[in-house]
């Protein structure tokens, strides 16, 4: 497997409802010829 061109990292907190649009207009995005990975990061720093 070949590493990706591009990572996307994004803090989430809270936004269970706005990952699937999120990630859907980050494919729309990067569509194309480079390799990408996107993750999420769920940020435990706010209570």
């Amino acid at each position: 497997m070949t590493p990706p061109e591009l990572s996307v990292v994004v803090p989430v907190f809270n936004e269970r409802d706005n990952i699937p649009p999120l990630v859907g207009e980050i494919v729309a995005a990067l569509r194309g010829p480079a390799s990408t990975k996107a993750g999420g990061l769920r940020d435990r720093l706010r209570r």
